[in-house]
């Protein structure tokens, strides 16, 4: 029962459950805008059986301790986890806009965008654009936050 206190395990088992949650969630969408998140719960359980599985392939038991996980989760693998949260906020009622400043405000300071200005012009100007594109021009049904939903209705 070694494998059970491995922090690793723990995480592959969490990140394997919120790609279950998404992929049951994005089945309530309609035909046309479930495709995408059905491909990132699908990448988000794949994601989370490889750690997991990994974790129990794995012989070291130096790596068990909390300190050992907080140092693995920079870099690609916290980028990776920072997805992974947006996948879950876009099942909710969070909407493509807050779901996309909340996570990628990190995943661009964690590429090297450290001036404060820099930093949200970027991400909301990033965000805004894909917006624009995909939703206004290509009219690809985006999971939107209600209180959007009204105001752009009311734009409408």
């Amino acid at each position: 029962m070694k494998i059970l206190g491995k922090t690793d395990f723990w995480l592959g088992i969490t990140i394997l459950t919120s790609g279950i949650w998404v992929f049951n969630q994005s089945r309530g969408f309609d035909e046309t805008s479930k495709s995408y998140p059905l491909f990132l719960s699908i990448i988000t359980i794949l994601l989370g059986a490889g750690i997991a599985i990994q974790t129990v392939k794995q012989k070291d038991e130096g790596k068990n301790s909390i300190e050992w996980l907080f140092h693995r989760m920079r870099g690609s693998l916290l980028i990776v986890g920072l997805f992974v949260v947006w996948t879950i906020l876009l099942s909710t009622t969070t909407g493509y806009l807050l779901a996309s400043i909340l996570t990628l405000m990190p995943v661009l300071y964690l590429l090297g965008y450290k001036k404060i200005s820099h930093l949200v012009l970027s991400t909301f100007g990033i965000v805004a654009v894909v917006f624009t594109l995909f939703y206004l021009i290509f009219e690809v049904p985006l999971p939107l936050n209600p209180f959007v939903q009204i105001v752009l209705d009311l734009l409408s």
